[in-house]
C-alpha cells in the first residue's frame, strides 16, 4: 500500500506563520525567534526528506513561515476562491531569518523573476497568480470547506491514478 501526506488547515488561514506576538512578549524576541527558526528548519528538513509523496493543500491565506512549509512539500495545490500566498518580511520590517529560507526557494521556484516576485516585492498572490508565476503547481475550485473532499487528491487520481491512500495532517490535529 502506498500513502501521501496532504497538509491543510480549516477556515480563512493555512497559516500566518511565526507567531510574532508570542516571540515578543517577554522581553526575548531574538531567543524565541531562533527557537521558531530552528523548529521551522526540522520541520523542512522532516518534509523534504519523507519517503512518500507530500502535497500542501493551501485552503486560505499562507503567509511568511507557512509558505516555506507549504513550498517544502512536493506538490502545492491552492484554493481560487479564497487566500493568498505571501511573504511579508519587507511589510513588517524584518529580514529574512536564515539563509535556507532563500535556498529553499530558489530550489523551488525555478524563475528568478517569480523568485522576486515573491520576496523582494512582498507580492499577496492569489492562487491564479501563483500558478501563473510557476510558485504552485495547480489551482482548483472547492465546493467544501477545504481542498480535499470530492477533490483529486483524495481519490489518489491527481497523483496518477495509482489508488494511494492519503493521510491528511491538519495544524492542530492527529493525522
Amino acid at each position: 500500500m502506498s500513502f501521501a501526506l496532504i497538509t491543510t488547515a480549516e477556515g480563512k488561514f493555512f497559516s500566518n506563520g511565526y507567531d510574532l506576538a508570542w516571540a515578543s512578549a517577554s522581553g526575548v524576541f531574538l531567543d524565541r525567534s531562533k527557537l521558531m527558526s530552528s523548529k521551522l528548519r526540522s520541520l523542512v528538513a522532516d518534509l523534504i526528506s519523507l519517503p512518500m509523496p507530500t502535497i500542501a493543500a493551501i485552503s486560505g491565506h499562507c503567509s511568511a513561515a507557512a509558505a516555506i512549509i507549504a513550498l517544502s512539500h512536493d506538490y502545492v495545490l491552492m484554493r481560487n476562491d479564497r487566500g493568498f500566498i505571501y511573504m511579508p518580511e519587507l511589510d513588517i520590517g524584518i529580514k529574512i531569518p536564515d539563509w535556507w529560507f532563500v535556498a529553499l526557494i530558489r530550489s523551488k521556484i525555478g524563475a528568478p523573476r517569480s523568485q522576486r516576485e515573491l520576496m523582494l516585492r512582498a507580492a499577496k498572490l492569489t492562487a491564479h497568480d501563483a500558478l501563473n508565476w510557476g510558485i504552485i503547481d495547480s489551482a482548483h475550485n472547492s465546493t467544501g470547506g477545504d481542498c480535499e473532499g470530492g477533490h483529486p487528491i483524495r481519490r489518489g487520481v491527481w497523483l496518477g491514478g495509482n489508488g494511494m491512500d492519503t493521510c491528511t495532517l491538519r495544524y492542530g490535529c492527529a493525522c
